[in-house]
């Protein structure tokens, strides 16, 4: 009967030991699971920051880019008005070809009027190449 005593002593002493170690546990878990959350709220805080400020710094760079490519654009435009110009005043033929090209764009009617005879191209190839382009 001692001996039944002792193990069931000893099993009681272990099960408080189990007991003790599950509850050692159980508040490291709580107290990692803490630290976690004030981890990941910091975290989160400066990706926030970070991001508000990557955010920014790409509208600059998108405002600045639209600008200079609204400005190169300009300046083609200007320069290839200025080609054309010069091109419709030194012959006649390229005059039409000019007036057809620089007439308003709604009017697509206008391109088969374009006289591509003068420029060496068969009739018809402008439709052609601007209805398919």
């Amino acid at each position: 009967m001692e001996k039944e005593r002792d193990v069931h002593a000893g099993s009681e002493e272990s099960q408080e030991a189990w007991k003790q170690a599950l509850d050692t546990f159980r508040e490291q878990a709580v107290k990692f699971q803490g630290v976690s959350q004030e981890a990941y709220d910091e975290y989160s805080k400066k990706a926030s920051v970070i991001l508000k400020g990557t955010t920014e710094q790409l509208k600059v760079l998108a405002d600045k880019t639209k600008y200079e490519l609204s400005a190169a654009a300009k300046e083609i435009t200007d320069e290839g008005k200025e080609y054309l110009s010069a091109a419709a005043q030194s012959s006649p033929e390229v005059k039409d070809i000019v007036e057809t090209f620089t007439a308003p764009s709604d009017d697509i009617q206008k391109l088969s009027g374009l006289r591509d005879f003068y420029v060496g191209l068969p009739y018809g190839m402008n439709n052609n190449v601007f209805l398919r382009g």
